[in-house]
């Protein structure tokens, strides 16, 4: 049967736990003061309790945050204020010094001005906890560089309509001109100024155009270069900070209807007077601009040459549209590591134009350049298949296909000179037509040149006045200084009297070649198919035949559909002895003799075979070829055999990178080309010279994308500085530019119109002046050591952070709107300042002085202007510091009424608790002693 529960006894006993438990849980209450020890206990109540105490939490970080705000802004108002007074102390020194010193006086002050320059670019420079004040979010400065300061040349104007000459020149007018100790250059109406078209100087445009030649056709002796302008004024430049003579006098017929004005002299019917010349000192016409390293970051492209950070080393991109390839990966050609050795901390850099060098290159259609003929042409297959199609029309893609074509380009040499001993070396990548700085700390450069005979160079001692030996005909010997080709054999103990005096002179004997040898890759370059002007005593260098050829006298080559040949030529003479220059950089495609030294890959390397082009066998077939880099460890030989680099041998120290820069000219031709006008994005192009300044092409740098085909240009215009205008064919399809095609003349041959005299690079002699290092506001200083001016190394962003509840702002001055970039302006204007002081001259130092002081009056208010901007952040701060702690007491006092017991509320409800439990103790025995008496 079934035996009921006895459940009255059950609920008893649970009432009796119960209870028994409330009047423990309120006895800890009692001990510890809290009314909530589990989550359980009341879930709203604590659920409340752990979000004021999270606030807590932020407040006390905010707090934190304050602190440091505070520090930093502390610092910054010092460092602003100190400043300031620089500021002050230099103008007060701007007044006294305006007030009419002698010299040693005005010297006293720029001395003085000069230590203040040092603790203003201290003061910009300050740091706080290792971390800059004054560079925006980059409180750590990256390498950079300063602003390049470019040399200045005289620029002389001589302008034909200012001097009130006619275009249209009577017979007889002639005109005589001195340049630079050179002359006189004398032009008049019977002067023939064009040789193949027998053309006479009958116009004032013929004058100068015919003038301007001359001058650079002697520019190798005179350093004077010139060009014309849009006006058709005569612009003449010498070297930088080089003054030099330019006369100019016009004489012709008198006229009593009209009066000349600057009228010096008359001889009869004949007048004759002085032209005037326009004198001013302009920049020059090649600016560079240098980029470093950014950091690498994903889902970014780079294009070939970019240069990225990752991982403390330096990578470059080895080809177009890298996209998403980690830099230190072996699955992956697509980044080479840069040697990052160069660790000077600030180093001031000095770079000129010594020379150029020739250097031939195969060049696409989309003006790319290749030393290898083979790359050219994958170049051009791998642009066609990205955006050429099946119905591309084959006219075009034959024109991409044979229009690869060998051209000649200047490469400027660069000297580098650092002023902290680096040996500085300049390279030059053809790829992106780019220029590269880099450094060794304790290694040196490799110059000089190596003679490199086809024949034998012999040394005459003309001992007693003779030839102490035999020469045989078209030797080349070398004799007090000049070297000279014998135009016959010459018995020992001829005369040297007979040699003649002066370079290009020539008897039945001898000929003068002057003070030199002709140099690989230096001298005229070759151009058989185009007329070019060849003058009187210099070298050209035919680098098809790899000849060399001394000019005899001026003429054209009238080159042409008919090529020129140099060897047939009675007005050339052939040299069997030429230079080759070492520690230039490494060329594919020349050939290399045992001893050669060149620069490659952040290193120098000597050639260790005769006669080596760089190429190896290809082990596949040992018929094809590959090309061999300097740099690389294994090679195959005749057999096939994987074997060591024999052929180069790495000497010095390797070079790390400092910096990467482009040489522009500002008067290089303009490319124009059409954009489009319903939707799309523009082609761009630069246009290509080579190192005889004619246009050879354009290179591509934007391939465009016409959405309407019908609005893709067939054409382009290039227009030179001086207003000519030529035209060139574009090919494309797909609202895409391929590239380019130079129009042909007649005879099949390019067009002489693109023969334009065109700069082929910068200027010989250019001067450029910066500094490098990793300075917030980095200095430039001269040979002296003092500062020249100052370049801001920042950025214009502000990290902000939060100082209480609701307000956050950045712990450093605002650097947006450059707020922190123009405080370098005040170093620039003490600078400015300083030389003032030092240079001025008595008649105009006080308007100089003046106008400096005036400009750090006005940079004193700006900085005032900062001081307040950080005064009222930390006054903000206090505001809100004030506002979280009251709200933090308020948040004290919200947890303890959540948290905190009454005491005497809840000894209450104990004494109630316990009044129940003992209530329910003796209930329960009663209940229970009565069920069991009656179950017995």
């Amino acid at each position: 049967m079934r035996v009921p529960n006895v459940t009255t006894n059950e609920n008893l006993l649970e009432i009796i736990q119960k209870l028994d438990r409330r009047q423990l849980n309120l006895q800890q209450q009692i001990s510890d003061g809290q009314m909530i020890t589990l989550p359980e206990d009341d879930g709203m109540k604590m659920g409340r309790l752990v979000r004021m105490d999270t606030e807590k939490s932020t407040l006390v970080q905010y707090q934190r945050n304050a602190s440091y705000a505070e520090e930093y802004l502390n610092a910054t108002h010092l460092n602003l204020d100190k400043l300031r007074e620089l500021g002050v102390r230099s103008q007060e020194l701007a007044r006294t010094s305006g007030s009419g010193l002698n010299y040693v006086a005005m010297e006293t002050n720029a001395q003085e001005v000069n230590q203040l320059v040092e603790e203003a670019v201290n003061r910009l420079n300050a740091t706080h906890r290792k971390k800059s004040l004054f560079g925006g979010t980059l409180t750590s400065p990256k390498f950079g560089s300063t602003d390049v300061i470019q040399g200045q040349r005289y620029e002389k104007k001589l302008s034909m309509a200012d001097n009130y000459i006619p275009e249209e020149l009577k017979l007889g007018d002639s005109f005589t001109f001195r340049i630079a100790g050179m002359g006189p250059y004398v032009i008049d109406t019977t002067t023939v100024v064009n040789d193949l078209t027998g053309d006479l100087a009958l116009s004032s445009a013929a004058v100068v155009a015919y003038l301007r030649d001359k001058i650079n056709a002697d520019s190798h002796r005179t350093g004077i270069q010139s060009s014309i302008d849009v006006q058709n004024n005569l612009l003449l430049y010498g070297s930088v900070d080089e003054d030099f003579e330019f006369t100019a006098e016009y004489q012709t017929d008198s006229d009593s209807e009209y009066e000349f004005p600057n009228d010096t002299q008359r001889q009869g019917d004949r007048w004759t007077r002085s032209l005037a010349i326009n004198v001013s000192k302009v920049s020059e016409a090649t600016s560079i601009s240098l980029s470093h390293p950014n950091n690498w970051q994903r889902l970014t492209s780079y294009s070939r040459g970019d240069l990225v950070y990752y991982k403390d080393k330096i990578w470059e991109s080895q080809s177009d549209e890298n996209f998403n390839h980690f830099p230190d990966t072996n699955l992956s050609d697509s980044w080479k590591e840069v040697d990052s050795t160069y660790t000077v901390p600030r180093e001031d850099w000095n770079l000129d134009v010594s020379d150029h060098e020739h250097r031939k290159y195969n060049m696409t259609p989309d003006g790319w350049l290749f030393e290898e003929l083979t790359d050219a042409q994958n170049h051009v297959i791998q642009t066609l298949n990205q955006s050429a199609d099946l119905n591309t029309p084959q006219s075009v893609l034959d024109k991409m296909y044979s229009g690869i074509k060998e051209i000649t380009i200047s490469v400027a040499q660069f000297n580098a000179m650092g002023s902290e001993g680096s040996a500085g070396r300049v390279s030059f990548d053809p790829r992106t037509l780019e220029y590269r700085l880099t450094a060794s700390e304790k290694g040196e450069n490799i110059e000089g040149t190596i003679v490199r005979p086809t024949g034998s160079l012999a040394r005459e001692s003309g001992a007693n006045g003779i030839t102490d030996s035999f020469y045989l005909e078209d030797q080349v010997f070398v004799y007090n200084g000049s070297y000279y080709k014998t135009n016959m054999f010459i018995p020992k103990g001829t005369a040297v009297t007979e040699l003649p005096a002066n370079a290009g002179e020539e008897n039945a004997k001898f000929l003068n070649l002057g003070s030199r040898l002709p140099s690989d890759g230096y001298d005229t370059v070759l151009e058989a198919n185009r007329n070019q002007k060849l003058t009187k005593g210099e070298y050209i260098q035919d680098t098809v035949n790899d000849a060399f050829y001394f000019v005899l006298e001026d003429f054209q080559t009238d080159g042409g559909a008919v090529p020129f040949d140099p060897s047939a030529s009675s007005k050339l003479t052939p040299v069997s002895v030429y230079e080759s220059r070492q520690g230039v950089d490494w060329n594919q495609a020349k050939t290399y003799m045992h001893g050669d030294v060149v620069y490659y890959n952040n290193s120098y390397w000597q050639c260790l075979k005769d006669d080596y082009n760089n190429l190896s066998y290809d082990p596949l077939d040992l018929v094809d070829y590959y090309t061999v880099h300097p740099d690389d460890e294994f090679i195959h030989n005749d057999q096939g055999a994987l074997v060591q680099n024999d052929a180069w041998l790495q000497i010095g120290e390797t070079f790390g990178h400092v910096a990467k820069f482009r040489a522009d000219r500002s008067d290089w031709p303009q490319v124009i080309i059409a954009p489009p006008t319903r939707g799309g994005e523009a082609a761009e192009a630069e246009a290509v010279v080579d190192a005889n300044g004619s246009l050879v092409g354009l290179r591509l740098t934007n391939s465009g994308n016409y959405t309407y085909e019908d609005e893709m240009p067939n054409s382009v215009l290039v227009r030179t500085a001086d207003g000519t205008e030529v035209t060139v064919d574009v090919l494309g399809d797909n609202g895409k530019i391929f590239g380019f095609k130079l129009r042909d003349d007649l005879s099949g041959a390019v067009s002489p119109d693109y023969d334009l005299n065109l700069p082929s690079a910068a200027r010989i002699g250019d001067t450029f002046a910066f500094a490098t290092g990793k300075e917030t506001f980095l200095t430039h200083r001269d040979s002296n050591g003092e500062i020249l001016d100052v370049t801001y190394n920042g950025n214009d962003k502000n990290a902000e952070t939060y100082v209480g509840k609701g307000s956050k702002l950045s712990y450093y001055l605002d650097a947006s709107s450059d707020g922190t970039k123009e405080l370098g302006i005040m170093v620039d204007e003490m600078v400015n300042l300083r030389d003032a002081l030092r240079n001025a001259k008595p008649s105009s130092y006080a308007n100089e002085v003046e106008a400096a002081n005036q400009q750090l009056i006005a940079l004193e208010d700006k900085v005032v202007d900062k001081m307040g901007e950080v005064a009222a952040k930390m006054a903000r701060i206090k505001v809100a510091h004030s506002h979280d702690e009251e709200y933090f007491m308020n948040l004290d006092k919200r947890i303890a009424k959540d948290i905190d017991v009454d005491l005497s509320e809840a000894i209450l409800r104990m004494t109630r608790a316990t009044t129940a439990y003992q209530a329910s103790i003796q209930v329960g025995a009663h209940v229970m002693n009565t069920s069991l008496l009656n179950f017995l």
